[in-house]
């Protein structure tokens, strides 16, 4: 034997043997570890929003529970067993139920998810037709906040009142890459109820898999679509699908420059582009050789931009209506009215409407539309000026408020230079409370009109420029007050336009330059201004300066311009609606007053305040009307008069007024009841002194969810040495058939009172007074000539020796007629005609107030010499009572048969 064989061979065979060893190790070292999913979840024990690693949101109600506590109709899948729920109705549309944990690690294998569902309805448990709601099914190989790539085609509901399986769900997640859960439910026609959506028994499961073995061959490169809108997302796929582990994807896309890698590892990819796009994906099996293989790239194109518009605006409550439409030669009115599609549709297509505009030029718009009510309404124009099918450009117009299609609101709407040129879309939304700002959202109320601008580019200029005269939206402003400037005929495209103003007319004191380069300019000041537009397009040509100058007519404050708060009056911070103008006037003289809402809003405070006065000298006062009542539950509600000696920075009261009974602001004593209008009568006068050099005034008012309080005619000015009666004192009231009595306040002032009674509408002191007088008492008699059925206009002042004649108090109207009964037996409750009828009365009585009036609706028919019989019941404790009836039997107002 050969020894030298022999241990050659035995090192040989060991060698073998390590290499071997070596071998395996790195093969499985490279090879990956296999995984497959195997997932299912039941909810078990669950009774919360966020169960065994799964959360659902979205809705009224979401849970992941047995139970239904309100008895809202709720049903698990299984009597007593948790399942996923929630409420879709018209303000909670969609849903969403995510695993917050992964599922599995994926194998790179085809996967399966898969459902049970429900849809019943809200309260009953109905079975909800089908097609009510949507559900589709989701992936990350991410997180569970995502990246999402939808699994399959979204499904609609069958009408089936017990949980029924979904459709399957296919997909391949990558290779080793953990995999989130999400399925999204969404009402599709939601009503106030909506339905329950009701998901259990959740599986997800993959097949076994192996190494892949053979160079990759993916075919096609496959699109959802040959065309897409800019920014919509689109699939792509491969036409050959590459099996087993250790399979990898890089995608790739060209817009011209080059293949460039993108994407995730992944056999499907979800994108968008904003223009055309070739695509392709190498697909790399580690254990084939070669390891590569790369797909058919595919083109995709754009779509038209004008068809890609979105049309998803909704409105949940109601449609108010868009009435009208102006812009550049747009003037479309269109119909008025509130309700609901189809009748009153979302959006309104008048894209058969084009508007020309030039780029550059500002052009004026000017909407309105419907408010069903006291609401405001806002108007914002969508604009897509890079025509990528996309509203990316917005401009609030402005807001109306309580009117049916006809407040009109205007604003300025530029084209931007930069636009492109060409036809793309304008959208209007009018939407409540608030200004829209997203031209594809979801309102409460509102509306909105689609229509086409054309833009075109700048026109050139002529020289020279004719711009015309000055214009402003105001010829007299408060101080920090915008208004706009513009011309009288301005000259359009190629110009430049230069905005200036000046103390003078002239231009030559304090000239400023450059306030603005647009056909208008909004503007604002403190002291009084000229202001031109320098127009140039080789010549500069200015147009004719006018003077805007400062508002100072602060006070008195009658609220007869229906604008509010007054003139240079601000409002501070809601609650909304506390504080408007609203049509009932001071004794019924002229039109407006301020009111204070308390009936309409629970808690809060507002103020109406005055712009900074001169200050006052010493002994002034605040003078004003007020009207209010209290509710009948006993709420109270506030206002303070307040004066300000340093322009508003800090406020003392000088006036408190409380609406309740026998508060100053209540002006009819007991209280009436809902929703206050005072009548002419119901006003009351009051005067408040304020400090040394106050300059402004606050009149703030705090909400007891009470009744209503109005002001007029505020009133600053000396304190009269001469004080007139306040009408609250002043009174008048039939004594007879043949007199009335007039009663006032005395005055301390005063030496004595001149008393005017008037039977026109004409001021004191003119021609025609049916009675004028002098007296030193506060009581006056009216016995002579009295007409009955007429209405008499009071008027009383004070006569003040060496301080002189104070102003009339008054009118107090009164009108003569029967006189009133006495009190009784007032506060007996034994003391009452319970029962009485006569010639088809019949009234019975449970009150014990002194005097009652059924004059209405009651109407005794009797003929002449025809007795006419009758009847009484009446509860009394005392022998001597008596009962006994007057008639007045030939209409003169005069109680004769008894």
């Amino acid at each position: 034997m050969n020894s030298n064989y022999t241990m050659n061979s035995a090192a040989t065979r060991t060698l073998r043997a390590l290499w071997a060893t070596l071998c395996l190790l790195a093969m499985l070292w490279v090879v990956p570890t296999q995984a497959q999913i195997s997932y299912v979840e039941g909810f078990a024990g669950c009774d919360a929003a966020t169960c065994n690693n799964w959360t659902i949101a979205g809705g009224y109600a979401p849970s992941l529970s047995p139970n239904d506590p309100f008895g809202e109709g709720y049903t698990p899948c299984v009597a007593a067993n948790p399942a996923a729920k929630t409420n879709l109705y018209s303000a909670a549309l969609t849903t969403t139920l995510t695993s917050n944990a992964s599922v599995g690690t994926s194998n790179g294998q085809l996967a399966t998810l898969g459902f049970s569902y429900k849809v019943i309805d809200y309260l009953t448990s109905a079975t909800t037709p089908a097609g009510e709601a949507e559900v589709s099914a989701w992936y990350s190989e991410t997180s569970n906040t995502g990246p999402w790539t939808q699994i399959g085609s979204a499904f609609t509901n069958a009408a089936t009142g017990t949980c029924i399986a979904s459709p399957s769900f296919t997909f391949t997640p990558s290779n080793g890459s953990p995999v989130f859960i999400q399925i999204r439910g969404t009402n599709l026609l939601p009503d106030f109820d909506g339905f329950w959506l009701v998901i259990d028994d959740i599986s997800v499961a993959q097949g076994a898999g192996s190494n892949c073995n053979a160079t990759p061959a993916p075919g096609n490169t496959i699109s959802s679509v040959p065309n897409v809108c800019s920014g919509t997302n689109f699939t792509l796929s491969l036409q050959n699908a590459t099996s087993g582990d250790g399979v990898t994807y890089q995608w790739q896309r060209d817009t011209g420059m080059g293949f460039q890698n993108f994407g995730t590892s992944s056999p499907t990819q979800v994108v968008s582009q904003a223009q055309a796009t070739t695509y392709r994906c190498i697909v790399t099996c580690a254990f084939s050789s070669p390891t590569d293989g790369t797909s058919t790239p595919v083109s995709v194109g754009m779509t038209s931009y004008l068809t890609c518009y979105c049309n998803s605006v909704t409105f949940t409550s109601n449609v108010e209506t868009i009435s009208l439409v102006q812009f550049s030669n747009i003037n479309n009115s269109s119909a008025c009215g509130v309700g609901l599609p189809p009748a009153n549709p979302f959006i309104e297509d008048f894209t058969s409407i084009t508007g020309n505009v030039f780029k550059g030029i500002p052009y004026t718009m000017t909407v309105s539309g419907e408010t069903d009510g006291n609401f405001t309404t806002f108007f914002t124009a969508f604009f897509d000026f890079d025509q990528d099918g996309i509203f990316e450009a917005n401009f609030p117009i402005g807001s109306i408020t309580n009117t049916s299609c006809v407040t009109t609101v205007s604003n300025s709407v530029l084209i931007p230079v930069g636009a492109a040129t060409g036809v793309s879309r304008m959208r209007i939304i009018k939407v409540f409370a608030a200004s829209p700002t997203n031209p594809c959202g979801t309102y409460g109320f509102g509306q909105a009109e689609d229509y086409l601008v054309n833009v075109q580019p700048p026109p050139a200029c002529t020289e020279p420029a004719a711009p015309g005269a000055t214009l402003s939206t105001a010829a007299s402003v408060c101080d920090g007050e915008s208004f706009t400037l513009s011309m009288s005929t301005p000259p359009l495209g190629g110009y430049t336009y230069d905005w200036q103003s000046a103390d003078d007319a002239g231009f030559t004191v304090n000239v400023q330059t450059g306030l603005g380069t647009g056909l208008t300019y909004v503007a604002s000041q403190s002291t009084a201004k000229y202001y031109r537009c320098v127009v140039t397009c080789v010549t500069a040509v200015p147009s004719t300066p006018l003077q805007v100058t400062m508002n100072t007519a602060f006070l008195p404050v009658d609220f007869t311009p229906v604008t509010f708060p007054p003139n240079c009056w601000t409002l501070s911070a809601p609650p909304a609606d506390l504080l408007s103008r609203q049509a009932p006037s001071a004794f019924g003289v002229g039109t407006g007053s301020a009111r204070f809402n308390f009936f309409g809003v629970t808690s809060g405070t507002q103020s109406m305040i005055s712009p900074v006065l001169g200050a006052t000298p010493a002994n002034y006062q605040v003078r004003f009307d007020i009207a209010g009542t209290t509710f009948t539950g006993g709420e109270v509600d506030t206002v303070y008069a307040e004066a300000s000696i340093d322009g508003g920075t800090s406020w003392t009261i000088h006036g408190t007024m409380l609406n309740n009974v026998g508060g100053l602001a209540n002006t009819i004593g007991a209280t009436s009841g809902l929703n206050f209008v005072p009548t002419a009568g119901q006003w009351n006068t009051l005067t408040f002194p304020v400090p040394t050099g106050a300059n402004r005034l606050r009149f703030r008012g705090g909400s007891n969810f009470g009744n209503q309080v109005y002001l007029d005619n505020i009133v600053l000015e000396a304190i009269p040495t001469c004080i007139a009666p306040t009408l609250a004192g002043l009174t008048a009231a039939t004594t007879s058939s043949t007199s009335f009595q007039i009663n006032w306040v005395v005055q301390p002032t005063a030496v004595s009172y001149d008393v005017e009674v008037r039977t026109d509408a004409l001021a004191p002191e003119s021609p025609g007074a049916f009675l004028t007088d002098n007296t030193a008492a506060t009581t006056y008699n009216v016995t002579a000539g009295l007409v009955v059925g007429q209405t008499y206009s009071v008027y009383v002042r004070s006569q003040c020796g060496v301080n002189g004649t104070s102003a009339w108090t008054g009118p107090r109207a009164y009108v003569h007629d029967y006189c009133v009964a006495g009190a009784g037996a007032l506060g007996d409750p034994t003391q009452v005609i319970a029962n009485f009828t006569f010639a088809g009365i019949n009234q019975n009585n449970a009150s014990n107030a002194g005097y009652l009036n059924f004059t209405s609706p009651q109407l005794a028919i009797v003929a002449p010499g025809v007795p006419t019989p009758f009847t009484r019941t009446y509860n009394t404790t005392y022998s001597n009572d008596s009962l006994h009836i007057w008639i007045d039997l030939d209409g003169d107002r005069v109680r004769r048969a008894r």
